[in-house]
């Protein structure tokens, strides 16, 4: 392939993703061949394939346009860019073979998706807009990367923009940011803005609605925990499996159990299954919707053993 070709594929691959809303692009360099991968509703699928000389300029021309310095190969390193209208953000990783990219599409409308779009049965989603309807209070979502967490974020932001007659009073803290959104204030997180630091400052800004893309260490969550009993309605993902395990691995790790009882509405553990005829994964949610009784129970610590039979008959699916 002529030098001169290589810009014009780098075009004709990134509008091809965009049109085909793919949320990431791969570049994949192995020893001979390098391989463009695009993911689309949580599907992988080859796109192109090229030698290695030419795979390795594709890698070179990504960098140029996304800032990143192209001969620094033996580190790690991230930029972004814009193309046709969506904003671009490109990580690099050194391997054997070459440089890896991830390319992650964000898209800058406000189009999300219904809660009744994503897949979840009708009692599901009523269970989930059962939680968030109050306004204060914490929802928590759990599940493996790539299960559909992000999406759901960014369908409860959509649902409570449209109850909510003040959207200046709604922030997310999200790492990094992945859907640029209109109407609400969004904060990245970086090496100079931590969790806890964002946190904090949120919380003097006079919010209702604070989204938080993920609880990483117990101040965090202190700071939600305290939040969501003086007036304000967290949502925000915690890494712990399942429901069962949110649960315990709260009242176990030093959290006091009226803080876990009082603070939280509800709980989602979000998993996909491969539907085999439509070729793409399928999201499914268990919902745990927390009342009175439930409280009670968690005032007295029970372990997993326990949490896991008493849980099992109140889940929502």
């Amino acid at each position: 392939m002529r030098q001169d070709d290589i810009p014009k594929l780098v075009n004709t691959t990134l509008s091809k993703a965009l049109s085909e809303n793919a949320s990431d692009i791969y570049v994949l360099p192995y020893e001979e061949e390098c391989y463009i991968r695009f993911r689309t509703k949580g599907v992988q699928q080859n796109e192109l394939t090229l030698g290695r000389e030419d795979g390795l300029q594709f890698i070179s021309r990504i960098k140029v346009i996304a800032g990143l310095l192209t001969y620094v190969t033996k580190s790690a390193q991230d930029g972004a860019f814009d193309y046709e209208g969506s904003s671009i953000r490109c990580s690099s990783m050194p391997t054997i073979h070459g440089e890896r990219l991830t390319l992650r599409i964000l898209n800058s409308s406000n189009n999300f998706d219904d809660l009744e779009d994503l897949g979840f049965s009708d009692e599901s989603v009523k269970a989930i807009r059962q939680m968030i309807e109050s306004r204060q209070g914490m929802t928590l979502l759990t599940g493996a990367t790539g299960s559909g967490k992000t999406t759901l974020m960014y369908s409860l932001v959509n649902e409570i923009m449209k109850t909510e007659p003040d959207n200046s009073s709604i922030i997310s803290l999200e790492d990094p940011v992945e859907k640029l959104l209109n109407g609400i204030s969004q904060v990245e997180i970086n090496h100079d803005l931590s969790y806890q630091s964002a946190l904090k400052a949120s919380l003097r800004q006079n919010i209702k609605t604070l989204f938080i893309g993920e609880l990483r260490d117990k101040e965090v969550v202190n700071v939600a925990l305290d939040a969501a009993l003086s007036g304000h309605r967290i949502i925000s993902t915690y890494h712990a499996g399942d429901i069962v395990s949110i649960f315990s691995r709260l009242l176990h790790t030093g959290y006091e159990p009226f803080l876990v009882a009082s603070a939280i509405n509800g709980c989602i553990s979000l998993t996909l299954d491969y539907d085999h005829s439509n070729n793409f994964y399928k999201p499914s949610a268990e919902c745990f919707v927390v009342d009175d009784e439930w409280r009670d129970i968690i005032m007295k610590k029970p372990g997993i053993t326990e949490l896991r039979k008493l849980i099992s008959s109140r889940l929502v699916t």
